[in-house]
């Protein structure tokens, strides 16, 4: 992701991170994306990026509550 800093606070300031991929979008619009020649979904900056906001939501919550409880050891 030539336009993400995130990664540079891990790479040169030496803190832990952790970035993850999070589908956002609907299942037929990936998979028409998909198919040979066509046009690619928007990126997480394009004014066109546009999430199906409840799923994506509750599994981001989800999934980073998990991520952090399995790292404390819960």
């Amino acid at each position: 992701m030539g336009g993400e800093d995130f990664g540079r606070y891990g790479r040169d300031g030496g803190v832990p991170i952790f970035l993850y991929f999070l589908g956002t979008q609907k299942p037929e619009l990936v998979a028409a994306a998909n198919k040979e020649g066509a046009k690619p979904l928007p990126s997480l900056h394009s004014d066109s990026f546009a999430p199906v906001p409840e799923p994506t939501i509750q599994t981001g919550v989800l999934t980073m509550s998990m991520a952090v409880l399995n790292l404390m050891g819960k």
